[in-house]
Formats: structure tokens, C-alpha cells, sequence
């Protein structure tokens, strides 16, 4: 009718209900109002518990995505500090040739 899992025990009956719509359905609709129901709050609580950690899961995830992209930064950072060290010595090696072709020539034409 409403989804309901019902479990016999021995002195009352247990349902279970597979959505919160399910079971406020239940417990307004008028062939269960002439029983006397009373919701039971352990089962709420099982169902916050699953949230919960459902939401903990999430928030370790979102985490270990910022630690993956901060260390990709940092190696991004570290690979274009590399480059422009390379660019630099570069430059400094073609300054020293030239430094050194420039007092050749001053030698020789002494």
C-alpha cells in the first residue's frame, strides 16, 4: 500500500516505511488512523546517522581534492620556476659567449 515493511513481534507490529512521504501517508490515512501508532524515534535517528556520515564522506573527498590540487599547484609552480631558471641560464650562457668572443677581440686587435 505505502511501501511498508511490517515485522511481527510480540506484542505489537513494527512498520517500517522506505520514505518519510510513505510514512506520513501511513499515518494520516484513514484505515491505519483507528490504530494507535506511535512513531518510534530510533528509527529517525538510524536514518540521521546515515546522513551524517554520508555528508563526513563528502566533506573527506572535497578535502583530499583540495590537497590533490594544491600539490598540483605546487608542482605547476615549481615546473615554471624550473623553466625560467632554464631560460635564465640560457641567457646568462649566451651573455658570458659573447662577453668572451668580445675580449677575443679586444686581445686581438691589441
Amino acid at each position: 500500500m505505502f511501501g511498508v515493511e511490517i515485522e511481527v513481534r510480540s506484542q505489537v507490529f513494527v512498520l517500517w516505511c522506505e520514505t518519510k512521504l510513505g510514512f506520513y501517508k501511513m499515518l494520516t490515512d484513514p484505515g491505519t488512523v483507528g490504530y494507535k501508532m506511535v512513531p518510534c524515534v530510533q528509527n529517525f535517528k538510524f536514518a540521521k546517522i546515515q546522513k551524517e556520515a554520508v555528508i563526513e564522506e563528502k566533506k573527506s573527498t572535497e578535502k583530499k581534492a583540495e590537497t590533490v590540487e594544491k600539490k598540483l599547484t605546487k608542482i605547476d609552480e615549481k615546473k615554471s620556476t624550473e623553466k625560467k631558471t632554464e631560460a635564465e641560464d640560457q641567457k646568462l650562457t649566451k651573455t658570458k659567449k659573447k662577453v668572451d668572443i668580445d675580449e677575443k677581440d679586444v686581445a686581438k686587435s691589441k
